[in-house]
């Protein structure tokens, strides 16, 4: 019985470490295109060809729909995939903010968006136009954010990235001490 519940932990301890090693290269590679965008553009998200947007959603105005340090991939759309009640990403500062359209105002054969936060009493002040809207939301992950927002700084990313090197090695080293030992023994 203890031989089987020591196959079941190495089994599981195996998925678990896949499981992080696959997460932390998420978290690289999400970081990495964060600080380009940051460093090129002066961004505080990243962005995929112009057509995806990756944030982390910073505060509660949308809440309950998003919340504070959600995952948000947002998709540019087309000018007439845009309807009132739809939640819309803009950039505000270099950052993606989202609010509801709740009226489109069409003038001149161009679509202005009137927007509003769900928790904010008042309309946004200023009308956007599809230039200005990086696009509706795609994807919402709850919570994950956190740890993206970790990434976003570059000290803690050199930590990790030390971190994941150091335990890559050790394993190397105790692979190969282990693979000397059964050598020994044969």
């Amino acid at each position: 019985m203890k031989i089987k519940n020591s196959l079941i932990n190495n089994k599981t301890k195996k998925i678990i470490n896949k499981i992080l090693y696959i997460l932390f290269i998420i978290l690289i590679i999400y970081n990495t295109l964060y600080i380009i965008n940051y460093s090129i553009k002066s961004k505080k998200y990243v962005n995929i060809f112009n057509k995806i947007y990756i944030t982390v959603a910073k505060d509660t105005s949308m809440k309950p729909e998003i919340n504070k340090n959600d995952l948000i991939f947002v998709i540019k759309v087309k000018e007439n995939k845009i309807a009132e009640n739809d939640i819309i990403g803009y950039d505000i500062n270099n950052e993606i903010v989202f609010h509801r359209v709740y009226y489109v105002k069409k003038e001149n054969n161009k679509n202005y968006y009137l927007t509003k936060a769900d928790n904010y009493i008042h309309n946004d002040l200023e009308e956007k136009t599809i230039e200005q809207i990086n696009g509706k939301i795609l994807i919402r992950i709850p919570s994950i954010g956190i740890l993206f927002r970790l990434f976003e700084n570059k000290i803690i990313t050199i930590f990790i990235i030390i971190i994941l090197l150091l335990k890559y090695s050790f394993n190397k080293y105790r692979h190969e001490k282990n693979k000397n030992i059964k050598e020994k023994r044969i």
